[in-house]
């Protein structure tokens, strides 16, 4: 066997033990302190996902009711009666891509025409 031919195998096994010693050097000793501050955090429950304090999941307040785009909401002034929210730009977004898709099937339905015409003139020309 030549030189280079034991000279690699050494080397790879140098570098996984040498690896494998960087490894067990990095790992740090179990403190008290730190074992007790994750049994702590591991009891406690996890806080609630929020976005700027706005709770991420479920309605902002407990009593508004949702019926399809529309919230309604209690009076918070005398001689209301209902509150009703509208999202009004929720609505305009969903309304321009409904727009958008609808001319993109549009214009894929002229395209696979175009194609089928131009297709069927091209074996048209082929049969003569």
């Amino acid at each position: 066997m030549t030189s280079t031919g034991v000279q690699l195998p050494v080397f790879i096994v140098a570098a996984v033990l040498g690896g494998v010693h960087s490894v067990w050097a990095q790992q740090p000793e179990h403190s008290p302190a730190s074992v007790e501050r994750i049994r702590i955090a591991l009891e406690s429950p996890p806080p609630p996902l929020s976005i700027n304090g706005m709770p991420f999941f479920g309605p902002t307040k407990p009593d508004e009711t949702h019926w399809g785009a529309l919230t309604f909401v209690p009076p918070n002034s005398p001689g209301q009666m209902v509150n009703v929210g509208v999202p009004v730009g929720g609505l305009v977004i969903r309304t321009a891509h409904s727009v958008a898709a609808a001319q993109h099937h549009r214009a894929e339905k002229a395209a696979h025409a175009e194609v089928m015409k131009a297709l069927a003139e091209f074996e048209k020309a082929q049969a003569r």
